[in-house]
């Protein structure tokens, strides 16, 4: 067989790997058909900004048939996005309650949580009143599908990270941020060729901010970002926990915050957690050859299918759309009831009866509020004109304080009260690390008592002369 013939069967037939080409070939030695294979895909590797620990840059192969499929599955995400727009809004409720219920069936079973699908529509629905703490990480998760649902225009940033992370946890205030625990991880102890599914602490930071740069920066699909993305978030294990479900996440945001919108909140790439082995098998192919394609190749063709199911979903739900305008066009053109029948006389009852009840809400001159609260005092801080003085003072009196700490804490000192880092990063308007190292400097300086409160902590003005 011709040198590029072979070439194109292995690449763009199938995407092989080298024991694939084995299995196929059935031969033991096939180093000259692999060199082959490998000059062919040459003439479409792009190399990338990403690198491994080692130093080496990850590449991906753009042959025809990568990109075909990277760009028919584009297209189907797409029409699956304005096939959404054109739903009501109970139709795309519906859609994306359905697709939630998926998700969260997913995740459930990576957990092994024995959860009643009524459980779970009554979470997805708001209407679960009892919730146990095996069900909570399901309520969280949901929590950050619906801000992908809501929040699309989001940067891909270190910030988005940890709001992430914190919203998996149910917490606004981390008491850590990148993994700081070594994993012991086997595939780390060969002395040649290192694998890793979680690199070296010391590492996580660079590697991360990286990807963040490659994610804003290049010029490749969305969709080949946002796979990177995801290969990343397993090849660095960037936090304690969680960290395969944020790959997941930030893989939606990604395609959210491209032009997809909410419509990406709705792929259940979620299913991917409970494929492990296969997954860590391409994982670990891609991190020994240093060729994304193989994750790019395996990611694709897992979500078309799901693509699809949401396509269908569409169709279905734009039917009872249509059934139920027409319903409404029938029952507006309706002759007028009659007083002599009692089933007339009936639906004029229940009509007045919704008049009534819709009347007594919209009317709000009719409606009286008592505010009876328990805390009939609360304390005050310093005025805006107060607080301008004594940031002034502050810059003055500690060379060393930031203009941020300064004005933060002129604005936040009322004695017995308790502040975060949240605080903080939303009153400066600035990321968690900054806002963190900030608190802290804060405590250094004497202003403030730190303490820890469940999963995070809280800042205790202290009394200063």
């Amino acid at each position: 067989m011709a040198n590029n013939d072979l070439g194109i069967r292995f690449t763009n037939v199938i995407y092989a790997t080298k024991n694939d080409v084995i299995r196929t070939m059935k031969i033991s030695i096939v180093d000259n058909i692999w060199k082959q294979i490998l000059e062919y895909r040459s003439n479409f590797n792009c190399v990338l900004s990403l690198e491994h620990i080692d130093g080496s840059h990850y590449s991906v192969c753009l042959a025809p048939m990568i990109i075909e499929k990277v760009t028919s599955l584009e297209r189907k995400m797409t029409r699956s996005m304005v096939n959404l727009s054109k739903l009501s809004r109970e139709g795309k409720r519906k859609l994306f309650n359905e697709s939630y219920f998926k998700i969260l069936k997913d995740i459930s079973l990576k957990y092994k949580l024995e959860i009643e699908d009524s459980k779970i529509r009554n979470i997805i629905t708001n209407e679960s009143s009892v919730v146990s703490p095996n069900e909570i990480f399901l309520m969280h998760y949901l929590n950050v599908l619906k801000d992908i649902e809501q929040n699309y225009t989001q940067s891909i940033d270190e910030d988005l990270l940890g709001k992430i992370y914190s919203m998996l946890l149910g917490t606004e205030d981390l008491m850590e941020f990148y993994r700081t625990k070594e994993l012991d991880n086997s595939f780390t102890k060969v002395l040649v060729n290192k694998m890793y599914l979680g690199i070296p602490t010391n590492n996580i930071e660079n590697a991360m901010n990286s990807l963040f740069s490659f994610v804003n920066n290049s010029t490749l699909s969305p969709l080949i970002k946002a796979v990177c993305a995801l290969y990343f978030c397993y090849y660095v294990k960037p936090f304690e926990t969680y960290s395969e479900e944020i790959g997941v996440l930030l893989f939606k945001y990604i395609l959210a915050y491209n032009d997809l919108e909410d419509v990406a909140a709705t792929f259940d790439l979620e299913g991917l957690l409970n494929h492990t082995d296969e997954l860590e098998r391409v994982l670990l192919e891609s991190q020994k050859t240093y060729d994304l394609t193989y994750i790019i190749n395996f990611v694709s063709t897992y979500l078309d299918s799901k693509v699809s199911d949401v396509l269908d979903n569409i169709v279905l739900i734009k039917k009872d759309d249509i059934v139920r305008e027409t319903y409404s066009t029938i029952v507006e053109n309706a002759p007028s009831i009659t007083e002599n029948s009692d089933n007339n006389v009936e639906q004029i009852a229940k009509v007045e009866e919704n008049r009534e009840s819709s009347n007594q809400i919209n009317n709000n001159d009719a409606l009286i509020y008592n505010k009876n609260i328990a805390i009939t005092s609360l304390p005050e801080g310093l005025s805006e004109d107060e607080a301008r003085k004594l940031e002034n003072h502050l810059k003055e009196l500690y060379p060393n304080l930031s203009n941020g700490q300064a004005y933060f804490y002129a604005r936040h000192c009322t004695i017995g009260m308790k502040y975060t880092i949240s605080q903080y990063k939303k009153c400066l308007n600035c990321a968690y690390e900054t806002a963190r190292t900030s608190m802290d400097g804060l405590v250094y300086l004497g202003f403030y008592s730190k303490e820890p409160l469940k999963n995070k902590y809280i800042y205790t003005p202290v009394k200063k002369k």
